[in-house]
Formats: C-alpha cells, sequence, structure tokens
C-alpha cells in the first residue's frame, strides 16, 4: 500500500497520532531494500492515514537510515499538537536532543565527526523548524501497541516487496 491521499487527514479531528517505523532486513549485510511505514489516527483512535513505501538505494540502506525517513513522512503530514510515535531511540533522541547542537556544529557531533545521514537530518531539521509544537515520542517496539505494530507492518511489507 502506498496510500498517499491526505483528504482524511484534511477533515480528521485533530491532534493526530502518528506511528512511524523503518525496516531494512539483513541490515548487518548490506540491505538492499528496506521500507517506511507511517499510520495516522485521530482523536477518537480511528485510522485516518496509512503509507507504506519500499526504499531502495543505490549500495543499500540501514535501518537508521530508513527511520529517518518514516519520520520525516510523518513530519510533512503533521502539524499543532500532532504527535509522532516512534520506537527508534537513536531517531527519538536526535530529534529531541541532538539536533539543534549538530547544526550549530556545521553538522558535527560532540566528537567532532560528521553526522550520520546528515541529508536526512537536514531535512528534518527544516521540517521541525515549520511545526515547532509537533511532539516525537519514543514508545518501546514489539510491545503490542497498536500504531506502533500497525506502522511496522506497513514499513516490513513494504521492505519484502
Amino acid at each position: 500500500m502506498n496510500n498517499q491521499n491526505t483528504n482524511n487527514l484534511t477533515n480528521a479531528v485533530r491532534p493526530l497520532k502518528l506511528f512511524c517505523d523503518g525496516a531494512a532486513p539483513d541490515n548487518q549485510n548490506g540491505c538492499k531494500r528496506g521500507g517506511v511505514g507511517v499510520v495516522a489516527y485521530d482523536t477518537h483512535g480511528r485510522t485516518v492515514y496509512e503509507y507504506s513505501k519500499p526504499i531502495i538505494e543505490q549500495g543499500g540502506t540501514t535501518n537508521s537510515k530508513t527511520e529517518l525517513y518514516a519520520l520525516a513522512h510523518a513530519l510533512t503530514l503533521s502539524s499543532g499538537l500532532d504527535s509522532i510515535h516512534c520506537d527508534n531511540k537513536y531517531v527519538v533522541d536526535g530529534y529531541n536532543m541532538w539536533l539543534d547542537g549538530w547544526k550549530e556544529k556545521g553538522w558535527r557531533k560532540a566528537d567532532k565527526k560528521p553526522v550520520a545521514h546528515s541529508d536526512l537530518w537536514r531535512h528534518i531539521a527544516e521540517l521541525k523548524a515549520a511545526r515547532p509544537d509537533v511532539q516525537v515520542i519514543h514508545v518501546k517496539g514489539h510491545a503490542g501497541i497498536k500504531g506502533n505494530e500497525h506502522a511496522d507492518e506497513l514499513a516490513s511489507k513494504a521492505a519484502r516487496g
């Protein structure tokens, strides 16, 4: 499913609760195809949006990259007091704690090394600046949280093809 119809979002009762996930099977051995999944629920818990897309990149992809693509897509759908829920601690901490510092330091970490995937983080920084009230919240993965399981299923399906 690559449902990009945002009409339901326009009429949805906000704030939305979005869940995003990335999948990169065989991440350690050079993943050729990954996937992204995003699902949005309105205030009443109704599914108002689903998105699933394969990620195929020259040289392969990684779990971190697919998670960042998923967050970026969720951010493009968000506004106001919407919240985005993600099970990847690196992505959530990067967004909430490290992003501004990386930007100030010219996309370098405290140890002066370049930030991995800085192209994606730069894009996310732009999206964040346009949506300062959107919260990104960490949730435990594979813990039976409906939205997280749904996003994981969408991402995994896209990665499998």
